[in-house]
């Protein structure tokens, strides 16, 4: 049993305009292509759908039994058409990205907005180190992300957020020697770094390989706020983003030092697939560039 989405159009056609010709008028096909479908459903089904009653055309038990599930099927394929079809993919579902920085400061805030242009829609948000975002975008696994230090190539679309400072932090309360501190003093404190293959971790790394020591003692944690956290509590020193630790250093709970030389920073984007450009995810990006700019989350 074969049948196809154009022939149950047209039976539902027929259905509420009641005539043959009044729904070769509505589809603006002639009536020999109408009567044509009709007969390949039928033959089909194996079972007359129409009768005619004067210039009336009324529906038997099967077509009645009919109607339900193909208006139905109808409205599904639909569903999907508009989904697959469309410039957007904001019409269902959004992939998005995002490094700790932005996750933690406006990930919320963008999701609010995001849902007041598009109620419904269903934001599947993935907030890992930049490597792995970068990997996933790659792939094709999320739409749009913000990233730091972004490696693409011309595939992938990347629009400058600003640079995030970075900045060695201790909690107050941690006694360190005063003025600038060394690489290699800060080789023999307890440090707490992000996981590897994160940016963050290879740029430390890569700091001390150049001040040519070895850090004596390296813990790391895949989350910056839980890394905040524990440098608040006097646990170990850590690198991190100077956003990130905004409110433990008004608190004064948190610290940063001064490190000779320093450590510098990372450039962040936001980044989507050159094939994947279209209004809806446009829109997603300057909400993104507004929060950032909102929050001074990036220095220009």
């Amino acid at each position: 049993m074969r049948f196809t989405l154009d022939q149950l159009a047209t039976f539902d056609c027929i259905a509420r305009l009641g005539s043959f010709n009044a729904a070769a008028r509505h589809m603006n096909l002639t009536q020999p292509t109408i009567s044509q479908r009709v007969r390949e459903l039928e033959m089909a089904l194996g079972h007359p759908l129409f009768v005619r009653r004067g210039p009336r055309t009324q529906l038997t038990t099967e077509g009645e039994t009919l109607l339900g599930p193909a208006r139905d099927m109808l409205a599904m394929s639909q569903t999907i058409a508009s989904r697959f079809s469309s410039a957007t993919p904001l019409n269902g579902s959004l992939r998005f990205g995002s490094t700790d920085t932005f996750a933690h400061v406006c990930l919320a805030e963008m999701i609010e907005r995001v849902e007041a242009i598009y109620p419904g829609i269903s934001i599947a948000a993935c907030v890992d180190n930049s490597a792995m975002i970068n990997r996933l975008l790659q792939e094709g696994q999320i739409d749009i992300a913000v990233i730091s230090q972004p490696e693409f190539g011309n595939d992938i679309v990347t629009s400058e957020l600003g640079y995030n400072a970075m900045a060695w932090v201790a909690g107050s309360g941690l006694r360190l020697p005063a003025g600038p501190i060394s690489a290699g003093t800060l080789a023999e404190q307890h440090l707490l770094l992000t996981a590897p293959p994160s940016r963050l971790h290879a740029t430390v790394m890569n700091w001390f390989a150049e001040a040519g020591v070895t850090p004596r003692r390296i813990s790391t944690c895949n989350s910056l706020f839980v890394i905040a956290d524990m440098v608040d509590q006097g646990l170990a020193v850590g690198v991190l983003p100077v956003s990130a630790v905004r409110r433990q250093i008004a608190a004064r709970r948190v610290r940063v030092l001064d490190v000779s030389p320093s450590l510098g920073g990372h450039r962040a984007a936001l980044c989507y697939r050159r094939d994947n450009l279209s209004p809806g995810l446009q829109e997603v990006a300057q909400i993104v560039r507004d929060l950032v700019d909102k929050h001074q989350l990036f220095i220009p």
